[in-house]
């Protein structure tokens, strides 16, 4: 769903200053924080009682953030490479 909106959005207003390697460099960031995150939350204590602090939701939330980074910019990379071949 979120990647037809994109993509509508994208065709109407094409952005020609984004470069595939700027979307490169900023999925790689969003990689490294998701697998941070991920790394993170593996080393928190697995009692129940942890995952309603504070740290758990910082974590969660940093996760979740970064996932939605990745898949937007995914989608942009898509339009982009789909862009580009119908030059």
């Amino acid at each position: 769903m979120l990647h037809g909106h994109l993509s509508a959005l994208l065709r109407v207003a094409y952005l020609p200053g984004v470069s595939a390697t700027e979307l490169d460099r900023l999925s790689a960031i969003a990689n490294s924080n998701f697998l941070i995150a991920q790394r993170s939350m593996k080393a928190l204590p697995a009692l129940p009682q942890f995952s309603a602090t504070i740290e758990y939701a910082k974590i969660t939330l940093l996760k979740e953030r970064t996932s939605l980074a990745q898949n937007l910019l995914d989608t942009l990379s898509f339009f982009l490479d789909d862009c580009e071949r119908h030059k």
